[in-house]
């Protein structure tokens, strides 16, 4: 039930918030993957949110990042099976009575069965509203659009904020599949006195 999975979300952050005081880590890893995210948006939709509620998930977000939201649930089983991990399974991901369980293990596969590719392309639609909605209502929306980031805008933001614009960005361009060390490598790039530049970076070419 809704009750007992909020209380262990947060039973889980606070002892991963006490590893990383404990050890002085500044972030933990988690592995949320892309099927997560378009779980969470579709049941927020059911309860009725704007586009706002769709931002959900976030790859890096104060000290939690999600390396893998690019990744579906299959493309994780199979390195896992190729790679001979060994991994443990929540027996209750098997009761479809929770509403996120159903629609893992009953609604999804049944829409992808009726018309193939339809999940994938059903969580690309929410990306581009979410991602839309997200540069509304952002700070940084007027330095960011498809055709690109003013350099100049970036320069007079802090870390956290230029990663945030480089996000929107290349989600609009339909790039969902990125680190922070590659943005930081773009960002690296940028901070050069020359005045035009050319490089190439998560396969984008950036002037």
């Amino acid at each position: 039930n809704l009750v007992g999975e909020a209380a262990l979300r947060e039973f889980r952050y606070k002892e991963i918030s006490s590893i990383l005081k404990d050890h002085s880590y500044r972030l933990v890893a988690v592995a949320h993957h892309r099927d997560d995210l378009l779980e969470t948006r579709m049941i927020r939709l059911i309860r009725g949110v704007g586009p706002m509620g769709l931002k959900s998930m976030e790859v890096l977000r104060r000290d939690k990042l999600r390396p893998f939201l690019g990744e579906t649930r299959l493309q994780l089983l199979n390195y896992g099976k190729e790679s001979s991990l060994e991994w443990l399974d929540d027996p209750s991901n098997l009761d479809t009575d929770p509403l996120r369980n159903w629609i893992r293990r009953d609604w999804l596969p049944s829409l992808e069965k009726k018309r193939p590719g339809a999940v994938n392309a059903f969580g690309r639609s929410l990306d581009n509203v979410a991602t839309r909605s997200q540069l509304a209502n952002s700070p940084v929306e007027s330095l960011v659009s498809e055709k690109g980031v003013s350099r100049a805008g970036l320069a007079g933001m802090a870390r956290g904020e230029q990663r945030q614009a480089l996000v929107i960005h290349l989600r609009l361009v339909g790039v969902n599949e990125f680190s922070v060390s590659q943005l930081d490598e773009v960002l690296k790039r940028l901070d050069s006195p020359k005045h035009e530049l050319t490089f190439r970076v998560l396969g984008c070419e950036w002037r």
